[in-house]
């Protein structure tokens, strides 16, 4: 009996660790919607505290984040593992939105956290990107399984309204890599050829960037700037649009 009630605080300590760890994450500075073209961003979380991408996170009437944590189901889509994550895991979440404000024109941040070996939550980030409003997502992250993926592949179908602009990934064999694998008309693949940069990261730290994070980032703007201009743009021209546009830097 001794050794049962033993068990049962080990686990009710456990549970209560948990609980706490649940409700660590910092809230949303408050603050409300600038306008700008809205751009939503599906990785592992961002630092949401710092204060260029707290005046640019998209928010509703309320000055409610519009973003979502689709692993805690929760309004809170912050990198739990600040930034420590790997790029395939969408660990460059903040770092790229840092990249997303230099578009040169306003842009509202819609961060959507998800985690990249969960099929549901993969899906249903899709799902929420598309009921945003957005007309352009970000995808910094792959895998090469793709049954993982297809929750997410049969959300972006579903949104053909929306151009998912996907990271080629890295690896010994990139065509068998997720998502970009997918033959989708309203997904648009990008693998930079600059080399690695650099940009600001959690908690202002410096977080390098490989090739096809830096090549979505900068469609991503590219795009941002397009659709300030013409916001009523089809996707294939928009996808023309973007490469003429990369292609003349």
């Amino acid at each position: 009996m001794i050794r049962t009630l033993a068990f049962a605080l080990i686990l009710f300590a456990h549970g209560l660790v948990d609980a706490l760890a649940q409700s660590a994450k910092p809230r949303v500075p408050p603050n409300w919607d600038r306008g700008g073209t809205l751009v939503a961003l599906i990785g592992a979380g961002i630092d949401y505290r710092q204060p260029a991408i707290a005046v640019s996170l998209a928010r509703d009437g309320e000055g409610e984040l519009i973003g979502w944590d689709c692993i805690e189901n929760d309004r809170l889509p912050f990198d739990r593992l600040q930034g420590t994550s790997p790029a395939a895991a969408g660990g460059d979440g903040t770092a790229i939105a840092h990249m997303l404000l230099t578009a040169g024109v306003p842009v509202r941040l819609v961060p959507i956290r998800a985690d990249v070996a969960n099929a549901r939550s993969l899906g249903d980030a899709a799902i929420f990107a598309g009921k945003t409003g957005a007309r352009v997502v970000i995808v910094p992250m792959w895998s090469d399984n793709g049954g993982v993926w297809e929750a997410f592949r049969l959300a972006v179908a579903i949104n053909s309204h929306v151009l998912f602009i996907v990271a080629a990934g890295e690896g010994p064999d990139p065509a068998a890599l997720y998502p970009a694998a997918f033959n989708l008309s309203n997904m648009m693949v990008v693998s930079a050829g600059e080399g690695r940069r650099e940009a600001k990261g959690f908690n202002d730290g410096v977080r390098p960037l490989t090739d096809g994070i830096l090549g979505a980032a900068s469609a991503a703007r590219i795009a941002a700037r397009i659709l300030a201009s013409d916001p009523k743009i089809d996707i294939p021209t928009l996808k023309a649009r973007i490469e003429t546009e990369s292609a003349a830097k």
